[in-house]
């Protein structure tokens, strides 16, 4: 529906949907404002009118509506004195787009309004053609344009409107726009330290306990035991419980928290507290089956051959590898008839974007991953080594 909303008459590619994400923000906004006990309550009044209660409508269902020419003469029926659209006959959703824009700039208060997009890459997959793809990629690159035009627009008028966009980040990076670089003061990667990780158990911890948040220490202790995780053949190596959770996965909550209900559940079933590192040892297997399979979600639209990229990779059956001997294997599989043929570079791009491999560089012994450093480059001349957390899922030991 979005995609049929384009303007071609005020933008050129890649700004040619502004004029829609505008729109349903400005919507968002009057919508808003009809809960907000601090605007004049006949203005309220007014929107009420316009946007009678449709929390239950489907959103598509909606657009529909807010883009036809009846709702655009509804807009001029409710109240409103707009002298320059008042002789209009029809009122389109374009015109509809500065009525809602005025409105706001006139009657909105000094309260926070935040309109939040998620879910952005639910149509970012493997595209079958250019067309696609660059449509996909405009839609995105108007979001991101409108969104940094609305906030120059009503900063400047000493309002908080606060549009506010969620995306991956190699989807981002993708994003060719020559005033992308203005864009960087209002953007914010969300990285997780091991700090950050640590603050967030403590309160989840907390907060199933119902006590009193405490720090990462005293709360870790409330379930796990301070003994360490034997590890190595010969088991002469240790590690703290913690760390040893940590560098199985991607550095993401979720992760740490399908983690730690693995290990509860199993400590359920044996009746054992605290959770011992047998536990957390013996919960590695189901915790690398649920990354896999989250891999693939993440995955599968860009690349729908993961289930036998994987295969590849535990027919290697080496935690680290180079650039050949995948190549070597992939090239197998594409004459065999199991994959279609692509370009290896770009397979390794998307696995390491994934977080399913990274780099061992020459200079350093510990693994460089997606999520592990800030805005990383792979390597192909050097050492890859798979996502430890995927070893029990694809057999490799």
């Amino acid at each position: 529906i979005l995609y049929a909303l384009e303007n071609t008459r005020e933008y050129t590619s890649p700004n040619q949907y502004i004029s829609i994400w505008k729109y349903l923000i400005y919507t968002y906004i009057c919508k808003l404002m009809i809960k907000n006990g601090n605007v004049d309550a006949e203005i309220r009044k007014k929107l009420s009118k316009l946007y009678a209660d449709n929390s239950s409508t489907a959103l598509n269902k909606l657009i529909q509506k807010w883009t036809s020419t009846d709702f655009g003469m509804e807009i001029m029926g409710c109240g409103f004195n707009f002298s320059r659209e008042q002789n209009s006959t029809t009122i389109t959703w374009f015109d509809s787009l500065e009525i809602l824009e005025q409105i706001i700039l006139d009657y909105c208060d000094d309260s926070k309004y935040f309109i939040v997009f998620d879910e952005l890459d639910e149509d970012y997959k493997n595209f079958t053609s250019v067309v696609e793809e660059t449509r996909y990629k405009s839609m995105i690159t108007s979001l991101f344009k409108c969104i940094y035009d609305i906030r120059a627009k009503f900063d400047t008028e000493k309002l908080h409107i606060y549009p506010v966009a969620f995306l991956r980040s190699d989807i981002y990076d993708q994003i060719t726009y020559s005033d992308k670089n203005k864009w960087f003061e209002n953007t914010i990667n969300l990285e997780w330290s091991t700090e950050k990780i640590q603050k967030m158990l403590a309160h989840r911890i907390c907060v199933a306990y119902g006590c009193p948040v405490r720090n990462f220490e005293n709360a870790w202790k409330l379930i796990f035991s301070t003994d360490k995780v034997p590890m190595g053949t010969q088991k002469r190596k240790e590690l703290s419980i913690y760390p040893y959770i940590e560098r199985s996965t991607e550095m993401r909550p979720r992760d740490f928290i399908q983690y730690i209900k693995e290990c509860v559940r199993i400590a359920k079933d044996e009746g054992t507290h605290p959770i011992t590192p047998q536990i957390v040892k013996d919960a590695d297997d189901d915790f690398s089956e649920y990354l896999k399979r989250e891999t693939i979600d993440e995955i599968y639209a860009v690349l729908p051959e993961i289930q036998e990229i994987f295969g590849i990779l535990s027919t290697i059956r080496k935690q680290r590898f180079n650039f050949e001997e995948f190549k070597k294997e992939y090239d197998k599989s594409v004459a065999q008839g199991d994959i279609p043929s692509a370009d290896v570079k770009k397979v390794l791009l998307k696995l390491f974007d994934s977080g399913v491999i990274g780099n061992i560089p020459r200079i350093r012994t510990k693994a460089i991953f997606k999520f592990s450093e800030h805005s990383p480059r792979f390597n192909f001349n050097e050492t890859m080594i798979i996502h430890r957390g995927l070893f029990k899922a694809l057999q490799i030991y």
